[in-house]
């Protein structure tokens, strides 16, 4: 028999482990966040919360495609004060949170706890990488943990779903996965047991879907916004970067689908009918739309992270061998690509807005007409108090087609070169040609800006400054952000 003792100790050594733990998580979040320089979708955010009231970001936010939960969390902490150079201490303060419900939950191995918030996604995209993905997983392991008591807690659960989706589409979806499970469920059982559903539960899921009808109306994109869906990857690509590779490989992809395909099959258990309905629910309808409708390479961790917590609500998790050691490989792998990128981010800038802010501030820029060319320049707004692009109608980018037109380079008439200066983003992405079976860069704006850049060098009136800016994936150079800034001399 376990004394009253021995148990008191074991609860204070776990106490301290865990304080002890998450305050090794601060200083290495701080630490790489401190030396993080924010790009454009950072920025974006950042300034249609700064810059508007609570009904302009939800006027707002029918451009951006997404839920206001976290530009309306921004201007909170603005209000209160934060600055643009401190939003790693707001990430690091929500991936806490979720680290502590991780913690929390019994169902969860230990060294899934000690090793998952370092993983690629969790740590470095959404804990330094300041987007509203990083709400994802506090409020998904606060759902988790809630999850098996959900009907003796449905205020609790329909807040966190309610919160879950505002966060982005992707967000939306999964509270949409885990409503219809919980419906279907709840079904199922009534039709067992020969009664009738709860009416606490029936107005769960009344209200839950008055307020899925209202998040999808105020989100829903402007008529005349400018939009666009595109699939980055090839689906085999993302199956096996969810989970285990990043290799341009087909063979290393082949072998990665197979793994991911047994993780799937293994969290399905076609013998068990609430976990196929459970997995199906919550990983189907983002695995579509990431796969064939619309996805970026940083979308992949979100599937990461619901695969991660169908696997924390199984109850055999501990125990299933090959579930446990697949799961256990690719929280490894992940590790890597943290520790990788994360040293990149170090080592080299992520983006260029700093340094461009800095060097326009030395030249001087009041009453000089300043003109940005494509979107990418936003990242420079955040260090000014108000907006300094004379072609842009706000601080932010708006995404119509008339802003566009003022915004994208190829629009820039001669006439218009009569600007004191031009920040000018060089924007291109990295990828492999498997014909050619050689690394490419597809850059989507170089003709114009040559053409802008070559029409400013001819005059002989502009002095030339380059800004480098590299957004690393996983252990790649992925992306590149550069600016070029050309001043009157």
């Amino acid at each position: 028999m376990i004394s009253k003792k021995s148990t008191k100790e074991k609860s204070v050594s776990k106490y301290i482990f865990e304080i002890v733990y998450i305050a090794m998580f601060i200083a290495i979040a701080v630490f790489v966040g401190s030396h993080h320089e924010h790009w454009a979708d950072e920025a974006q955010s950042w300034l249609i919360a700064r810059d508007n009231n609570v009904i302009g970001i939800f006027r707002a936010i029918r451009y951006e495609g997404t839920p206001a939960l976290w530009q309306l969390l921004l201007k909170f902490c603005i209000v209160l004060g934060m600055e643009y150079n401190q939003l790693y201490l707001l990430t690091t303060t929500l991936t806490v949170v979720g680290i502590i419900f991780l913690h929390k939950n019994e169902n969860v191995p230990l060294a899934f706890k000690i090793l998952l918030p370092y993983t690629y996604y969790i740590f470095f995209q959404y804990t330094i990488v300041a987007r509203s993905y990083t709400l994802l997983f506090p409020i998904l392991m606060m759902i988790v943990y809630l999850y098996p008591n959900k009907k003796e807690h449905l205020f609790k659960y329909g807040v966190l779903l309610t919160l879950l989706m505002n966060v982005s589409l992707h967000g939306f979806l999964l509270a949409g996965g885990f409503w219809l499970e919980f419906l279907i469920e709840e079904i199922i059982t009534s039709r067992k047991e020969n009664k009738k559903i709860e009416k606490d539960v029936k107005k769960f899921f009344i209200i839950l879907t008055l307020l899925f009808i209202c998040v999808a109306f105020y989100f829903c994109p402007a008529s005349d916004c400018v939009a666009s869906l595109v699939v980055l990857e090839k689906w085999y690509k993302v199956a096996s970067g969810i989970l285990f590779t990043s290799s341009d490989s087909i063979f290393f992809n082949i072998l990665g689908v197979i793994a991911f395909s047994i993780v799937v099959f293994k969290l399905i258990d076609i013998t068990n009918t609430k976990e196929l309905i459970r997995t199906s629910a919550l990983l189907g309808l983002n695995l579509c739309w990431i796969t064939c409708i619309h996805s970026c390479s940083h979308h992949i961790g979100i599937l990461f992270l619901i695969i991660i917590s169908i696997a924390f609500l199984k109850n055999d998790l501990k125990t299933d061998k090959i579930l446990y050691t697949l799961l256990l490989i690719s929280v490894i792998i992940q590790i890597y690509w943290g520790i990788s990128s994360s040293i990149n981010d170090i080592k080299y800038p992520y983006s260029a807005g700093d340094a461009v802010s800095e060097y326009l501030k030395e030249i001087g820029i009041e009453d000089k007409k300043i003109i940005a060319v494509d979107y990418w320049s936003v990242q420079v707004n955040p260090f000014f108090e108000k907006n300094i692009f004379a072609n842009f109608d706000k601080s932010y980018h708006v995404w119509t087609r008339e802003q566009n037109n003022k915004v994208v380079s190829k629009y820039i008439k001669d006439d218009e070169l009569d600007a004191d200066i031009y920040v000018i983003a060089h924007h291109c992405y990295y990828y492999y040609d498997y014909k050619k079976e050689e690394k490419v860069v597809q850059t989507y704006t170089a003709y114009y800006e040559e053409q802008i850049m070559n029409k400013l060098e001819a005059t002989g009136q502009y002095i030339k400054k380059k800004f480098d800016g590299n957004l690393f994936f996983k252990d790649v150079k992925f992306e590149s952000t550069g600016i070029y800034v050309y001043s009157k001399k």
